[in-house]
């Protein structure tokens, strides 16, 4: 099974958006890494706010300009806990949702390539029980943290 999260978005204008939220763009989540505005282009035209941002899941990274009345979409990220079952390969997790009477398997979660991957990693090799959290918006997720299960 795959996993998939809510659709549901927020509007803003660009103004209000800082470093390290969320917006839309093409209908994927990109985080705001770095912002730059308002910038006036001319004696009449409306200011302009530009954002690099990455897409979550694969990094990619994106520069969108709004101009100061847009209304910006924003995801409602949708937050999960999984309990850490299985790493085949070191690459790929088994995953299963904490909720009784709600027993789903998720399988082919790609292992992070990053420090907190190396830590799951680690951990598991340890033989240590864990509860990765994953936040999502529709089809693009990315594991956000872990925690050691009591």
């Amino acid at each position: 099974m795959t996993l998939a999260f809510n659709d549901q978005i927020g509007f803003t204008t660009p103004s209000k958006i800082r470093c390290k939220t969320y917006i839309l763009i093409d209908d994927k989540p990109y985080q705001i890494i770095k912002t730059a505005g308002p910038i006036v282009t001319s004696k009449h035209g409306s200011a302009k706010y530009i954002f690099d941002a990455l897409q979550i899941g694969n990094n990619k990274k994106k520069i969108m300009a709004y101009r100061s009345h847009d209304k910006v979409p924003m995801p409602i990220l949708e937050r999960m806990d999984l309990q850490l079952l299985n790493i085949e390969d070191d690459e790929f997790m088994t995953l299963m949702t904490l909720m009784t009477g709600d027993d789903r398997l998720f399988e082919g979660v790609p292992v992070p390539k990053n420090a907190l991957g190396e830590l799951i990693l680690k951990k598991f090799t340890a033989s240590q029980q864990l509860v990765i959290t994953i936040k999502g918006f529709k089809d693009s997720y990315e594991i956000s943290g872990y925690k050691e299960e009591n």
